[in-house]
């Protein structure tokens, strides 16, 4: 696929970049450096999950919930704050059925199958409120497969 662009949307394009490669990067003394870390399933023992990351040295994770018990939120914000573990985000998939493949991960995945599309996103909604609760700033989950055929 070809794209012309004209004299003028070069010039601009070309003037951005090079301002941009000029100025200082705004959010560079805002983001902290890249750490390394791990999704980790809390079950209903978040003390457990977050001390085996703290034991394999790690500073972040994923947290990956399947039950929104009511006080889980709290206990995992004392297991969080014990071991000095930082969560940056709490996965959200389900609910149903998911195939972690090729051939049927399209048809199972995220919220775009109908069928389960309703379910999946009332269960974001609850990752969110999970995740407030927690003090966590974001919610994870796999968007699904855009159909090649819609």
């Amino acid at each position: 696929m070809s794209t012309t662009v004209n004299r003028r949307e070069f010039l601009q394009a070309s003037a951005g970049v090079m301002a941009a490669s000029l100025s200082p990067n705004v959010f560079s003394q805002q983001q902290k450096p890249l750490r390394l870390g791990l999704i980790i399933g809390i079950g209903r023992d978040p003390e457990t999950a977050i001390a085996k990351v703290h034991d394999l040295g790690l500073p972040t994770c994923q947290v990956y919930v399947e039950d929104f018990a009511p006080g889980l939120a709290a206990r995992l914000v004392q297991a969080l704050d014990k071991h000095h573990i930082e969560a940056t985000s709490v996965v959200v998939g389900g609910p149903g059925r998911e195939a972690w493949d090729f051939y049927d991960g399209p048809l199972t995945i995220g919220v775009v199958p109908r069928d389960t599309r309703a379910a999946r996103i009332a269960r974001m909604k609850q990752g969110s409120d999970f995740a407030k609760q927690s003090g966590i700033s974001a919610v994870q989950s796999h968007a699904g497969f855009i159909p090649e055929n819609p």
